[in-house]
């Protein structure tokens, strides 16, 4: 596999994600002092969003393994939060997210084995999937926070 396919097969899967983060981004700017559980899910679904965006970033891949497993991790505690907040609501959805999270992790943590061609290959891939479980996630919290 090339190199320029490679990269371009990094690319789709950054769009994914990319895609993923694409919502309604008006917020209240009035501070509140309490948080009802709807506001929670929000505020984690902001989060999430924000994690997942990180993910997607090119600049990502010039942190490395480490920084990739950083902003991974960044996704599972954003979704931890945004699960807690909305307990059973999003299941189906939160599963499919937690899952494709931790194919990605198995991906990073074989870079550095093997072929780094097919490694790079199957962490675009898993980042793809990431993206796709975040948007479908994303779409159904929209619906409770417009």
């Amino acid at each position: 596999m090339s190199v320029k396919t490679l990269t371009a097969a990094f690319a789709i899967a950054l769009a994914a994600i990319a895609v993923a983060g694409c919502s309604d981004d008006s917020k209240s700017s009035a501070p509140t002092t309490t948080t009802s559980p709807k506001q929670a899910v929000c505020v984690a679904r902001d989060n999430l969003k924000a994690s997942l965006t990180a993910l997607a970033s090119p600049s990502l891949l010039t942190q490395g393994k480490s920084g990739i497993q950083t902003a991974v991790d960044n996704v599972q505690n954003s979704l931890d939060e945004l699960s807690s907040a909305a307990g059973a609501t999003y299941k189906p959805e939160t599963d499919a997210l937690k899952s494709s999270i931790k194919d990605l992790e198995t991906s990073v943590s074989n870079l550095g084995s093997g072929s780094l061609t097919e490694n790079l290959k199957a962490v675009g891939t898993a980042i793809a999937n990431v993206g796709t479980s975040g948007q479908a996630l994303m779409s159904k919290v929209q619906a409770s926070c417009p």
